[in-house]
């Protein structure tokens, strides 16, 4: 039998961790590889180590799906004078269920009838009395059968008083393991309710694709008149009930059927109105079978990462109406991790409202947590979105950069690292000698020059760990920067320098001017993009490939290079003039001058 193969994206998958993960392993021999895949075999025999405790640190974090114990999710309950009371009451019926050995579902049924019961909305006494008719449907939906004691005597339980208890308490049920793979975790009451303020319209029809047991839907219904304005979907049959009958008491007084649906909102086909507000907390990282994930690269062919919440979000985006609003609670990472490139390119085509940062707020998950709030009309600023350290005053002085008609360096240049020679003390030495040449490191990039190198090095390609090719070195112009820094510091090279790693060379392969783009890179108003763009302690290609060249006219290229060349020649440290006529060139007011040198100084 042909023996199956992994590669590292699907072991990652495999053992719920990230890929970088899976490469460690593989570096430390913990993880064997042949030819970039893992063979089924080995997967098994590292899954047995690792439930068998011989690998107590990745017992912790890969078998994360086969923990056994329950946790209550704490930010679900209010921290008032009845927590402690709330708390109580959900041990209790979690205790009784898990010592009577009871069936999950079959135990959701009878508490939803003793919620139902504790509203005054139905009766028990030897027999069921209900009293409304969308009641009578959802009752009979849960086939209570009266004669079973164990079950029955769910019904005498106190529920927490909050206002989805039964919800709690299934959520509480629910294995730690099972949460992650569903990517299910509930939102504080603050976020969602932060969201009806911001948003909801009483008339408005809004949805959401991944509702769980309702939370959101719960929290809009204080605003929302008409219950058959409110959708929810979701994959979970249990949930789904659960929502159902929140909503009908909710509003009690009107007897509607809850437009809220065991439906795969990702795969199954919705032909329905389009919705006013999205807003969810959608599932991140869910685990999807082989056929499922088919279906979505077939149906959202531009998401290519297979991440869940990439799916939700543009899905979400075609069913909302045009100016509609999208609210998504997500991971930080969706802001600047690679992968999520994909999704960062689809929704910076519209309108980012807010960009909200919560920090860590969901109990056992350690990634920090944004709201990210998306209007559905044209982006003219498309790249300046994704920071959550963005102010509406920086977004004013970012519009003025990108407003210009520009070009980028990306495809239009060429890029090298400097040399690793895999030991320094072996090839460098401190003073120059016949045959040695000098060799820059980051350390001598300062602004517009080089400072007097530290080391000497023999050419000899073949010798070191990683080199570039000798004709990127020996450029008659190009410029030099360094690699680990929070700002840009750039410097002009015309005498073919050797750097070391920590100082890249970048090689303008287009008609635009060397010495502008060293103007721009190392000017106070490019400093501060790049601190409110990326926040990063590391220059790298992808962020600089991103930032705009103006296409000045004439005169302006031609002041700014003589300016440039004046630096250079006399080795100034004083750029004030030359930052003062940049900033004239993309009419930044004094008062914003001020508040952009404040920055770049912190």
């Amino acid at each position: 039998m042909k023996t199956k193969i992994y590669n590292i994206k699907e072991a990652a998958k495999f053992f719920n961790v990230s890929e970088a993960t899976i490469r460690n392993w593989v570096k430390t021999g913990i993880l064997n590889l042949e030819n970039n895949l893992i063979t089924e075999r080995e997967l098994f025999r590292l899954k047995e180590d690792i439930e068998k405790g011989i690998l107590t640190k990745l017992n912790k974090r890969a078998n994360k799906f086969n923990l056994n114990k329950n946790f209550i999710p704490e930010e679900y309950i209010p921290l008032d004078k009845s927590y402690d009371s709330n708390i109580k009451c959900l041990k209790d019926i979690i205790t009784y269920i898990k010592n009577e050995n009871l069936s999950v579902e079959k135990s959701i049924n009878y508490l939803l009838l003793n919620y139902i019961i504790s509203n005054q909305m139905a009766f028990f006494d030897n027999e069921i009395k209900i009293f409304k008719n969308n009641l009578k449907k959802e009752i009979k939906k849960l086939e209570i059968d009266i004669t079973d004691r164990k079950f029955v005597k769910l019904l005498e339980f106190k529920l927490p008083e909050i206002p989805d208890p039964v919800g709690l308490i299934y959520q509480s049920i629910f294995k730690e393991g099972e949460k992650s793979k569903k990517g299910s975790y509930y939102t504080p009451l603050n976020i969602i309710n932060k969201i009806r303020d911001l948003y909801v319209k009483k008339n408005f029809a809004v949805c959401d694709p991944c509702c769980g047991t309702g939370q959101f839907l719960l929290s809009f219904a204080e605003i929302i008149e008409n219950p058959e304005n409110l959708y929810g979907f979701d994959i979970d049959k249990i949930a789904v009930k659960i929502a159902r009958f929140n909503l009908i008491l909710k509003y009690r007084d009107v007897d509607f059927e809850p437009n809220i649906f065991y439906h795969n909102f990702l795969i199954d086909e919705y032909k329905g109105i389009p919705f006013d507000l999205i807003a969810t907390n959608p599932p991140w990282g869910a685990h999807f079978s082989y056929e499922e994930l088919k279906i979505l690269k077939e149906k959202f062919p531009d998401i290519k990462s297979g991440e869940s919440f990439s799916y939700f979000l543009l899905a979400s985006l075609n069913v909302l109406k045009e100016g509609g609003i999208l609210s998504f609670v997500l991971p930080e990472s969706i802001l600047n991790v690679n992968i999520h490139r994909d999704i960062r390119n689809i929704i910076s085509k519209y309108r980012i409202e807010k960009i909200k940062p919560y920090g860590k707020i969901f109990k056992k998950v350690f990634s920090n947590v944004i709201r990210m709030d998306i209007k559905k009309l044209e982006s003219k600023n498309n790249e300046i979105i994704f920071n959550i350290n963005i102010t509406d005053k920086d977004i004013k002085i970012m519009s003025k950069i990108f407003e210009l008609e520009h070009t980028t360096l990306k495809g239009k240049s060429l890029w090298a690292l400097g040399i690793v020679t895999g030991n320094n003390s072996r090839y460098l030495i401190r003073e120059k000698r016949y045959g040695f040449e000098p060799v820059y490191t980051g350390r001598e990039v300062t602004n517009f020059f080089l400072k007097s190198p530290q080391y000497y090095i023999e050419w000899k390609p073949d010798i070191f760990q990683q080199v570039a090719k000798e004709e990127y070195y020996k450029r008659e112009e190009k410029l030099i920067y360094r690699f680990i820094s929070k700002n840009l510091i750039f410097a002009y090279d015309n005498k073919k320098s050797l750097t070391l790693n920590s100082a890249n060379i970048l090689i303008l392969d287009f008609d635009y001017s060397i010495k502008v783009v060293l103007a721009l890179f190392n000017s106070s108003l490019y400093q501060f993009l790049f601190r409110k763009k990326f926040n990063s302690i590391k220059v790298l290609r992808s962020h600089l490939e991103s930032l705009p060249l103006p296409f000045f006219d004439k005169l302006r290229i031609k002041n700014i290079e003589e300016m440039v060349e004046y630096i250079l020649i006399n080795r100034c440290s004083d750029f004030f003039d030359l930052d003062e006529y940049i900033f004239s060139c993309f009419n930044i007011l004094a008062e914003e001058k001020e508040y952009i040198r404040k920055i770049v100084k912190e």
